[in-house]
């Protein structure tokens, strides 16, 4: 079975089909050891930490910055909980210095492919991530998976590309007091790199520093542990949204 990345008290998104992926080509170059800080200092000041309340509770996620006046991407499961009337909240930091939290709104989701766009308000001087390609994947690539699990903002881990075009079926998101939306299905890449509540949004990373997948769910084993395995959805799959959000409310 599989679980999310930011469940119950810290969102929740649950998984419940597989498929064999397509094999990949080897040969790709490996990142060194010694370049994993440069990476990790990066994109750090572009992953903030989003909180949702409303009435029907509370949940903890992550998001990746796209503009510098405050366009925030990250999954939709993360935010739906806080409508109709709840309240988004974001706050930028690491795990040294946190930084201001900031009140937001949802300008624009797509919810069949788990993700949306959230505004910081009045925001500026943030620092936006870069994105990549997520069609130049190859299985055994590194990557680094950056957010805030269980509120722990600034935290990094590192993995692989353990698998491309997995086929995941997620339980909806919470709706509020309306309940639980209805299934979502995508192709994942799936990763070995440590996730836990609360990364959901939060931006996978490959060795070019740049971002190539948003964090989405972990698969759980039959003792309903995580065992290693977790899921992001590739960037390109979010470019008609990020591109229409951008257009609009990005810096003119």
């Amino acid at each position: 079975m599989l679980g999310g990345v930011a469940g119950g008290a810290v969102g929740a998104a649950t998984v419940s089909g597989l498929s064999t992926p397509p094999a990949q080509p080897p040969g790709r170059p490996v990142v060194l050891a010694e370049g994993l800080p440069r990476i990790v200092q990066r994109i750090g000041p572009a992953v903030v930490e989003v909180r949702t309340s409303s009435l029907g509770g509370h949940s903890i996620g992550s998001g990746t910055v796209l503009t510098s006046n405050g366009l925030v991407l990250t999954n939709f499961h993360v935010i739906s909980g806080a409508s109709p009337a709840g309240r988004i909240t974001v706050q930028t930091g690491t795990a040294a210095t946190s930084g201001p939290v900031q009140p937001a709104t949802l300008i624009g989701a797509d919810p069949k492919a788990d993700l949306a766009v959230i505004r910081v308000t009045n925001a500026s001087g943030l620092v936006p991530a870069p994105l990549g390609n997520s069609d130049q994947l190859a299985v055994g690539d590194p990557v680094i998976a950056m957010g805030a699990p269980s509120g722990l903002q600034g935290t990094a881990s590192f993995g692989i590309v353990s698998a491309l075009d997995r086929l995941v079926r997620v339980a909806g998101p919470s709706l509020g007091l309306a309940g639980q939306g209805p299934p979502v299905t995508y192709r994942a890449i799936q990763t070995d790199a440590a996730l836990s509540p609360g990364n959901s949004g939060g931006p996978l990373v490959d060795q070019s520093e740049t971002v190539i997948g948003i964090t989405s769910a972990v698969f759980e084993g039959t003792s309903g542990r995580s065992i290693g395995v977790g899921f992001a959805i590739p960037i390109n799959d979010a470019e008609k949204l990020v591109r229409t959000m951008v257009a609009q409310y990005g810096p003119k």
